[in-house]
């Protein structure tokens, strides 16, 4: 069971589908919450893309970040743990 977990973890390309997924949800959620608003077209447009674009790109930064902290904890991590946590935060910060 563990394995597998660690299998879902370290999987790039389960983490791309889930954040995409996440950031259609939120994306719903922001669209339905101003259904009935008089808002331009323009502004509902950017405000739908900033929204989808921050939560996909969180979302894969945090999966990165969790993936390193895992083969480091199983002592798999090929490379400098402190250069992925670096590429990990520098993506993550701006995003949120």
């Amino acid at each position: 069971m563990v394995d597998q977990v660690v299998a879902l973890i370290v999987d790039e390309s389960k983490w791309l589908t889930a954040s995409m997924g996440l950031a259609l949800l939120a994306l719903t959620i922001l669209l339905h919450r101003h259904r009935r608003a008089v808002l331009p077209a323009r502004r509902r447009v950017m405000a739908a893309m900033n929204l989808f674009f921050g939560v996909t790109i969180g979302t894969m930064a945090f999966g990165h970040l969790l993936a390193v902290t895992t083969k480091l904890a199983l002592g798999t991590l090929k490379g400098s743990f402190l250069m992925f946590y670096v590429i990990g935060i520098v993506l993550a910060v701006p995003s949120w």
